[in-house]
């Protein structure tokens, strides 16, 4: 057994308490001469049976006695835990106690030791340990809790996970939407068609959105050609009271006037019984001499 690492005790440690083989702190200390000179128990049993003298004055050493007083003296020395993370600190004798039933660092064994778990684990380790790599832990269905698939039977060891994921028939479909339940083959069955579905569905709401969105665009187009046709309607025209006219050359205007005149007179002639050309103002000339449009004189018998 070798001695104890000086690393433990922060205030350090007196000479006559380090063993002289080993250079750790004295375990199970014994003296290795008359001038009693000290090492561990262990260490000079091996030194002497290489060679039966003290390892110090090199006088002949018959055989190795552990001293109490030596042991006493170890046990009260002020030492921190050995594990990393843990702040504890005491005496000496008080760590092995620290370590079983304190320290939450210390490897341990597993809780599910009795059903066949042979890991070593801290406190502070256990509940992962548990969750994810105990083979022995139980764990609950979490689709269907205790009872799934009937009384108590959700409740299985981890490393039976497998046995009782093929038989849950309380797996579900993961696409959103979908109510689907049944056991893990018929899930995989259903997954293809369910997937193209929501494909499909996504694509038909894609369309329903532009179809929207391009039937607001129009109708606020619509709504900006109505403000427009308001705001050409509140403008004054040129002549107050008479509609807009496109504007015409001065010539075409005056033909056109004398053209309306001349047409209103010939209505108001025709329903007198006379004869008067609607297409223009001027009366045009035959060869003969005579003018168009005039009345016909009957000829005397």
């Amino acid at each position: 057994m070798p001695g104890i690492s000086t690393e433990l005790f922060p205030q350090g440690v007196s000479e006559h308490l380090t063993c002289s083989i080993c250079h750790d702190v004295l375990n199970a200390g014994a003296f290795s001469c008359d001038q009693q000179h000290v090492a561990c128990s262990e260490c000079l049993k091996e030194w002497i049976a290489k060679e039966p003298s003290c390892p110090t004055c090199r006088v002949e050493v018959k055989e190795v006695v552990e001293s109490p007083i030596l042991s006493r003296m170890v046990k009260s020395l002020k030492c921190k835990c050995s594990q990393e993370g843990c702040d504890w600190t005491g005496e000496y004798s008080e760590l092995a106690p620290h370590l079983d039933s304190v320290c939450s660092y210390y490897p341990r064994a597993c809780s599910k030791a009795a059903l066949g778990c042979d890991s070593l684990v801290s406190n502070a380790e256990l509940p992962a340990h548990l969750d994810d790599d105990c083979l022995f832990n139980e764990k609950e269905c979490p689709r269907g809790g205790r009872d799934c698939g009937g009384p108590g039977l959700g409740l299985y060891l981890s490393k039976d996970w497998s046995d009782h994921y093929h038989a849950c028939q309380q797996h579900s479909c993961r696409i959103q939407g979908c109510t689907t339940i049944g056991s893990a083959d018929v899930i995989a069955l259903h997954k293809p068609g369910c997937r193209e579905m929501d494909r499909a569905l996504k694509e038909a709401e894609k369309g329903r959105a532009e179809a929207e969105q391009g039937r607001a665009e129009g109708q606020a187009e619509v709504e900006a050609l109505r403000a427009r046709v308001k705001e050409l309607e509140g403008k004054p025209s040129s002549s107050q009271g008479q509609p807009f006219l496109p504007a015409r050359s001065s010539s075409s205007s005056r033909e056109s006037r004398q053209s309306r005149v001349f047409n209103v007179a010939a209505a108001s002639q025709s329903k007198r019984g006379r004869i008067i050309p609607s297409t223009s103002p001027r009366r045009s000339r035959s060869p003969s001499g005579s003018e168009l449009g005039s009345p016909v004189k009957k000829a005397r018998s």
